[in-house]
């Protein structure tokens, strides 16, 4: 309460910002990102190192850059992580954070005054083209990957010792196979749902029983492999691609 009636203070933070720290310290804040902002204002005007030290903790138990943590469950507030994580240089955070404007509907062609438009305009103009240029990358990718042609060459353990499905000649004929694939993607949605997020797309791609049916055991393994290490690979790269080396 002293602290409120400096005039001095009441210019570094607003009554809502130093009401959320009171309140997440008395209890026990969850680190979820909804008060991010207003959550770390007062702390760094009081110089609260510990504070902030521990908000940042709880915050990367939510905000992990392990790919391992990736699921298609989307993290809100996103915007104001990138904000966070550029002012107190959190590159975990942004990893992260940047993905999931990335992976949303929000980079879309807006017109002033929407809710998505607002969003966006949040972020620094450079932050935007960094997120444009990644998303179509992204985009390439899982397209890339979706119409490979070599997931639908000649299956190579058709004549292989090791191969065990003998009541089947073949992963289907090419032709068969590429149209069976493509039905089933189109209708169930995959080609489409994962356009901007090739991340959670192979992992789904290798999940899709009607996609990985049509090969034999060792290929549907083959395939798993190699979407595992796309995945690793991308996830990697985004160190680069959103510039946080």
């Amino acid at each position: 309460m002293l602290v409120k009636r400096l005039e001095y203070f009441t210019r570094l933070f607003s009554d809502e910002e130093l009401h959320v720290t009171i309140g997440n310290v008395a209890d026990a804040w969850d680190g979820k990102a909804a008060e991010v902002e207003a959550t770390t204002q007062a702390p760094t005007a009081l110089s609260f190192s510990a504070y902030c030290e521990w908000a940042a903790k709880l915050l990367k138990g939510h905000w992990s850059e392990n790919l391992c943590a990736m699921n298609e469950e989307h993290l809100p507030w996103a915007c104001e992580m990138v904000k966070l994580g550029r002012n107190w240089d959190l590159p975990w955070a942004l990893k992260r954070a940047l993905y999931e404007i990335v992976r949303t509907n929000r980079l879309s062609l807006l017109h002033p005054g929407s809710l998505d438009f607002d969003t966006v305009i949040k972020l620094d103009e450079v932050d935007v083209v960094i997120l444009v240029n990644v998303r179509e990358k992204l985009n390439s990718i899982w397209l890339e990957q979706v119409f490979k042609s070599d997931n639908y060459s000649v299956c190579p353990c058709k004549h292989s010792p090791s191969n065990k499905d003998k009541n089947m000649p073949q992963c289907q004929t090419v032709k068969d196979r590429t149209v069976g694939i493509m039905c089933n993607m189109a209708s169930s949605g995959l080609l489409w749902c994962y356009l901007i997020d090739s991340i959670c797309g192979l992992q789904a791609l290798m999940d899709a029983k009607r996609v990985t049916e049509k090969y034999f055991t060792a290929c549907a393994a083959r395939n798993t492999v190699q979407w595992t290490q796309i995945r690793e690979v991308i996830w990697e790269n985004l160190d680069l691609d959103f510039h946080l080396l």
